[in-house]
């Protein structure tokens, strides 16, 4: 017994060698044949390297929901503020691994699944450095980058870190329907837009009013932060524009924007914390409810930042017309009201009509395109807007000159889903309520149809007959017109709730 303990003194010894040359951090750089896992380095709060001024550090970070679940970040060390993620959208275990291998490409695992690479083997990678500016580089032997975070930004931008065409800044999800806002340059714009399937910008530094015009031009090629300022140059490197975002014009300060789920752009100084006792009071854009969604869609947002539901659907449950996209195999009869209190939508500002009309045309149009879910028509100049998704409404203290419209299914048509051969009393009000049962339990989520015991009471009359909602199948992101995923929708009652206990 006595032989074996050298041999096992050794086992251990090399084991704890191995935690604990893991667990050193690195400075400045690191070469290639290195990899860990969160577990190697949790005495150092996940972070292999620092930045030689160590302001900045790159490692693992336990994601805010499940601390078993962890991503590679960059962070401003001072205030532990994340300002680039590499898995932003699939967490890994705390004991999945890191490997920057012999061929120069940096890879993140989940168990045998690579869920994010740079993609840089055989391309002369020599070293990963993580310079002082919090940008995270693939350097060849001659200092030439092949790879950069700063070309792959998330929701922040870090001083200098230049914004040029093909670059995207993405939001994180709205928590509530999982909506994400990008930040991009198009067509000579630096332009804000919701990630609806068919993109709806709400915002332009071609038309903020509050920019600071440098030059005559307008076409856009980069912009970058420079000290209290958002720099936008031309391809010749001329400064065009300014948006000045804090007084504070200190060269020292180490300024932020960043992209938030709610839609805006907000400025954060990092040596303050980079939380909200940090924010500058100006943001992008400027005002509450010209945002994609202040509100739950459908509802009409005001200038009191209030949110109100348009008199249209006042009598439908919260507030929805209950159609996800008429685009579907069905004839159900569907039509166009008139919102006479909607006056204006948050993109109708950066939005190019679908048409130039008349009101009938453009009226046709929703109608005779499946998509359409509401439309605008501009009396004066004849633009008609088809929208195929819809966020909040806008409430507008002058004349927009917009007339609007929502795609519901007509109620006064009901009976148009029957055989043509049968007679019936179009008031005879057991006909409409045979039809609402029946398209309660054709719900396709099953979840939602009533159990034939409610069938009974129900077209016998001993209790009322919500209203159905009329779900279709989607291609869009999996939102209902409530925002939400059909099962988990509060906007109509769930089969327990019709029914009660079976």
């Amino acid at each position: 017994m006595e032989k074996r303990w050298p041999f096992l003194h050794m086992v251990v010894f090399l084991g704890l060698s191995e935690i604990c040359l893991a667990a050193i951090q690195n400075v400045g750089s690191i070469l290639p044949e290195f990899q860990g896992s969160h577990m190697n380095w949790f005495y150092k709060n996940g972070m292999f390297l620092l930045s030689k001024s160590r302001e900045f550090a790159f490692g693992f970070k336990a994601t805010e929901k499940d601390t078993t679940l962890v991503q590679l970040v960059v962070i401003y060390v001072p205030s532990y503020t994340v300002v680039w993620t590499a898995n932003r959208a699939q967490a890994v275990s705390n004991s999945d691994r890191f490997v920057f291998d012999e061929n120069g490409n940096a890879f993140l695992r989940k168990g045998e699944t690579v869920v994010w690479s740079t993609n840089t083997s055989g391309k002369g990678v020599s070293m990963m450095e993580l310079q002082d500016t919090g940008n995270l580089v693939l350097l060849t032997n001659d200092s030439r980058i092949i790879w950069q975070s700063f070309s792959h930004p998330t929701d922040t931008l870090l001083p200098n870190q230049n914004l040029t065409e093909g670059m995207k800044l993405i939001s994180e999800p709205n928590s509530i329907n999982n909506l994400t806002n990008f930040l991009e340059i198009k067509s000579g714009d630096v332009i804000l837009s919701a990630g609806f399937e068919t993109p709806q910008p709400y915002w332009s530094i071609k038309k903020e009013s509050r920019r600071i015009i440098n030059k005559v031009g307008d076409v856009v090629s980069s912009a970058y932060l420079s000290s209290n300022s958002w720099r936008f140059y031309d391809q010749n490197k001329a400064l065009l524009w300014q948006f000045i975002f804090a007084q504070d014009s200190d060269v020292n300060a180490t300024w932020i924007a960043v992209l938030g789920s709610d839609g805006f752009i907000i400025f954060y100084n990092l040596q303050s914390g980079g939380s909200s006792s940090g924010a500058s009071t100006t943001k992008i854009p400027q005002d509450f409810c010209s945002t994609p969604e202040p509100c739950d869609s459908y509802n009409i947002c005001s200038g009191d930042n209030k949110c109100h539901c348009p008199l249209v659907l006042g009598s439908h449950q919260n507030c929805k017309p209950g159609i996800v996209s008429p685009c579907n195999e069905s004839e159900l009869p569907i039509e166009l009201v008139k919102a006479d209190d909607i006056s204006n939508y948050f993109a109708l500002g950066f939005l190019q009509p679908s048409l130039k009309t008349d009101l009938n045309v453009c009226k046709a149009s929703c109608l005779g395109n499946c998509s359409c879910l509401a439309m605008f028509f501009h009396i004066s100049s004849g633009n008609c807007f088809l929208l195929d998704e819809v966020g909040s409404f806008q409430e507008s203290d002058t004349d927009s000159g917009f007339v609007s419209y929502i795609t519901m299914m007509d109620q006064g048509k009901l009976e148009d889903i029957l055989d043509s051969k049968l007679r019936i009393d179009e008031h005879d009000e057991t006909i409409l309520t045979a039809i609402k049962v029946a398209l309660w339990c054709i719900q396709e989520d099953m979840s939602l149809r009533p159990s034939m015991t409610k069938v009974v009471q129900m077209l016998e009359g001993l209790c009322t007959v919500p209203k159905p909602p009329i779900f279709f199948k989607s291609n869009s992101r999996e939102r209902t017109s409530s925002g939400q995923s059909d099962s988990n929708s509060d906007a109509y009652p769930s089969a327990d709730r019709l029914s009660g206990p079976r």
